[in-house]
């Protein structure tokens, strides 16, 4: 490794001008990466770590002005070059993988075209040579039928599939620099461990030097050999990566470690009630693959049975069927074979008879809050919907009632939050008004599918054990979903593993992390990244 430096910053100062004043986002960042070194940038949403990255290269929001500082890239001053010359950086020399390559991707075009696009933007190869540089990227990243693949839209692919694809395009520039931001927030943890992997080995084997931005301490303690940890905009510790997670210095460092390791208290665990309140049996669900007439068995002769009460967990990969079992719960798609029974009664004749009270009785966290909140309703219209709907009430009792739900999921004071509309919120704030619409109604079982996926872990923590009380307040039934087994193993009493549409491993909580019988639930486990104690 050459040990020059790459990347050095001092005292960088972006401060972006609002309507509600200046917002000091990025207020005194020191930073240094090396040639070939993997660098972490740590802290909580609204830390400044993605705006520091994206000041590197003059990439501003609106109002975004730099104030102050000093960014030398391979001894160029980049603050000091204009447009036209950043360009010839930015995706060359310095590459970006973002968190949601949904965004980033061109929906019309192929994904072979807009990787085709990036090589003949910054290398001067010739056009029959780019074939075999797309098709070896894609190989490099893990993604099998490159050939299809390249003929495919980007909502063909799954969001796994996509972010192999952002890092292909990151690569196939030959980079001296990549910067990943949240790069593997949303991916499961066997892919998030390939993706991790394969960044240590990209980096090892082209001297690429790596700048990771995230709030998962487990995945900087795995991959990186420094860490820098940002609040407020400032960068206010930095060490060697077993220095800062064994001896932390700074009191907000010790705080978001003490988070990341916070284990949620079961002392409050009531036994379960043995009604079932809701039992599935055998249930499978085909789609004909666009393009073709192949069949995706999507779930296979799936079978379960839910306490009233419990808190369960289903996890797998991105692939597995877990959001599809969800969407065959909610009545949202419809079965190919097999039945549900819920509250004593076939799901398909429940919402033909009632759909009204199905609704009621189910309903559903989703991953991304701001996504599942109408942007143009305030909180308190948004919440007052579903009393408006389902209730007799009028409209002092209503507001009465929409308080009270906001103060039960610990937004205070509720009047404040009343008035205001999703973007106000931060993305705790916003799944915290999403739990509360989803137990407005009183429901009888609440699904949550990766509902703390893309939160700060000192967030995570919180939600968490905001969903464990209301758990034990109401006794409500929980599906929890995700591809995280540290969160099922903290919230859940038993846990079923899908692999393929099929349940290959179910059991007490226990019994799964301690003597699991599925090779593929071993391999779950061992993915499985945590911060060392």
């Amino acid at each position: 490794m050459n040990n020059s430096k790459l990347l050095k910053i001092e005292n960088l100062r972006m401060y972006i001008d609002t309507y509600e004043g200046v917002v000091k986002a990025v207020d005194g960042v020191d930073l240094n990466i090396n040639h070939g070194e993997i660098v972490g940038i740590v802290g909580e949403s609204g830390s400044g770590k993605s705006l520091t990255s994206r000041t590197i290269l003059k990439l501003l929001p609106e109002g975004g002005k730099i104030i102050s500082g000093k960014i030398q890239f391979k001894n160029i001053d980049l603050l000091s070059l204009k447009e036209k010359e950043l360009r010839n950086i930015r995706g060359s020399k310095i590459s970006f993988i973002f968190q949601n390559p949904s965004t980033f991707l061109n929906p019309v075009l192929k994904i072979g075209d807009q990787i085709a696009e990036n090589i003949l933007l910054h290398q001067n190869i010739k056009k029959e040579k780019i074939q075999e540089i797309i098709i070896n990227s894609l190989l490099d990243v893990g993604l099998r039928n490159p050939k299809n693949i390249i003929k495919s839209y980007p909502h063909q692919l799954s969001g796994g599939m996509q972010q192999r694809v952002m890092i292909a395009m990151a690569i196939s520039c030959k980079p001296d620099l990549i910067i990943a931001d949240e790069c593997t927030t949303a991916l499961d943890v066997t892919t998030q461990l390939q993706i991790l992997d394969l960044l240590k080995k990209i980096s090892k084997k082209t001297n690429t030097a790596i700048l990771l931005i995230t709030h998962n301490l487990a995945v900087v303690s795995y991959l990186c050999s420094k860490v820098y940890v940002m609040h407020n905009g400032k960068t206010i510790e930095s060490a060697d990566s077993k220095e800062l997670f064994n001896n932390p210095k700074e009191n907000y460092t010790k705080s978001l470690l003490n988070s990341s390791k916070q284990k949620i208290n079961d002392k409050d665990e009531k036994k379960l009630n043995e009604n079932t309140l809701i039992e599935i049996n055998n249930i499978n669900k085909e789609f004909i693959l666009p393009g073709s007439k192949k069949l995706l068995r999507a779930v296979k002769n799936v079978s379960l049975k839910l306490s009233e009460g419990e808190i369960f967990g289903i996890a797998g990969e991105s692939g597995s069927g877990k959001t599809t079992v969800a969407n065959l719960l909610m009545g949202l798609t419809e079965l190919s074979s097999g039945k549900i029974i819920f509250l004593d009664k076939e799901i398909y004749k429940f919402m033909k008879d009632d759909r009204k009270l199905f609704r009621k009785n189910i309903q559903m966290v989703f991953q991304d809050p701001y996504g599942s909140l109408n942007p143009r309703k305030t909180i308190g219209e948004t919440l007052s919907l579903v009393f408006n709907i389902h209730f007799d009430l009028n409209q002092n009792d209503i507001k009465k009632k929409v308080l009270d739900l906001l103060k039960m999921v610990e937004l205070s004071p509720p009047e404040m939050f009343f008035d205001r509309h999703p973007h106000e919120l931060s993305g705790g704030q916003q799944q915290r008004v999403a739990i509360a619409r989803a137990i407005s109604t009183s429901p009888k079982l609440i699904i949550t599918d990766e509902a703390v996926a893309s939160l700060d872990m000192s967030i995570r923590a919180e939600i968490l054990k905001l969903l464990k009380k209301i758990n034990f307040e109401t006794n409500v039934t929980m599906i929890m979903i995700s591809h995280d087994l540290s969160i099922l193993k903290n919230m859940c009493k038993r846990i079923a593993i899908m692999y393929l549409g099929e349940i290959v491993e179910i059991g007490n909580k226990n019994e799964i992390f301690n003597n699991p019988k599925h090779d593929y639930t071993k391999k779950l486990i061992s993915a499985t990244l945590e911060i060392p104690s």
